[in-house]
């Protein structure tokens, strides 16, 4: 089994080089031909995986062990916190995936239809092209980009805010090559980081258990298809709403995003001074008066941050704080 940060940054690198043949193949061909070109390559990539052994001496002791010892899946404190971020991305994803092209003919000022909106649509095709380039070497360079981030968490909320001021971007008040800068370099890499990172979070965990990979991951990925449907239903009205004007229902849904990123970010911070506060407690409960930490006396006494290196042990000791179960994420 390979360890979750190189899973996490293979699984980004293969997502930038598909991305890459599928605009090569819009590039190439007319409409129908692009998309049957695309569906023979994702048949041949299906195909390959018949290839691969079907089992590895590591898959069958880890089946053998899920036999015998079977738990219960346990939900991670912090999952609903990053499903929320997940959907979010995802909606900022699928709303500029449904109208980058002609929001850029819009803020340009070029009529549909006319040889204007054409150029338009030609240079923002473009854009989304090199948008793909730096889409794959993120991929690579996945896990140092989380790691400056902060952790896995922090990485999605930079995501998020990375997501709205792309949106936001496209307004006409900013010159156009701010808004370039920012679907092709800073989109891709909030993209990535949406598209793998919370898979790697979920890895980590204390209590993660492997035969439940699947349920987990499932459940991951039900937020960018809630945040697909979302968009399938509410772009189109949202967008005659407000005239027609794509540049509106972007600018709409960078608002929302930052929002929802505001509450999970106040949420967060809340969990893990509540966890701060009920470690220090039990710890300090163990010791003498004289033999507790300054920290942890003003954590009980303030309700306030302790030592972080307790985080860690706090999460795995998470089942004997019953009202911090799965209840409290």
């Amino acid at each position: 089994f390979l360890d979750p940060e190189v899973s996490e940054w293979r699984c980004a690198v293969g997502g930038g080089v598909g991305k890459l043949v599928a605009l090569l193949c819009v590039v190439a061909f007319d409409c129908q031909k692009a998309f049957f070109a695309t569906a023979v390559v994702m048949l041949s990539a299906t195909m390959i995986q018949f290839l691969a052994p079907s089992a590895s001496e590591g898959s069958a002791e880890l089946a053998a062990v899920a036999v015998g010892q079977e738990k219960a899946a346990t939900v991670p404190p912090g999952f609903a916190a990053m499903w929320v971020l997940m959907f979010s991305g995802a909606l900022s994803m699928c709303t500029m995936s449904f109208g980058a092209t002609s929001a850029w003919a819009e803020r340009q000022g070029a009529e549909p239809g006319t040889p204007e909106s054409d150029l338009a649509v030609k240079v923002s095709s473009g854009l989304l092209m090199g948008s793909a380039v730096v889409f794959t070497i993120a991929g690579r360079a996945l896990p140092t980009i989380v790691g400056l981030c902060g952790g896995p968490e922090s990485a999605l909320l930079a995501a998020q805010a990375a997501f709205s001021l792309s949106l936001a971007s496209f307004t006409s008040v900013l010159p156009a090559a701010v808004t370039g800068a920012f679907l092709v370099l800073i989109y891709p890499v909030a993209d990535q980081v949406l598209m793998n990172v919370a898979f790697t979070w979920l890895e980590k965990q204390p209590d993660f258990s492997p035969e439940h990979r699947g349920r987990m991951t499932g459940w991951f990925n039900s937020s960018i298809a809630a945040a697909q449907i979302v968009a399938a239903l509410a772009l189109g009205p949202v967008a005659a709403m407000f005239g027609g004007s794509l540049v509106a229902v972007l600018g709409g849904t960078a608002l929302l995003g930052g929002g929802i990123a505001a509450c999970v970010a106040v949420q967060l911070r809340l969990r893990r001074r509540i966890v701060m506060h009920v470690q220090c407690r039990l710890d300090s409960s163990q010791l003498p008066d004289g033999q507790k930490s300054l920290e942890c006396q003003e954590a009980v006494s303030n309700h306030d941050q302790c030592d972080t290196a307790g985080l860690d042990s706090t999460l795995s000791r998470r089942a004997e704080l019953g009202f911090f179960g799965s209840r409290f994420v």
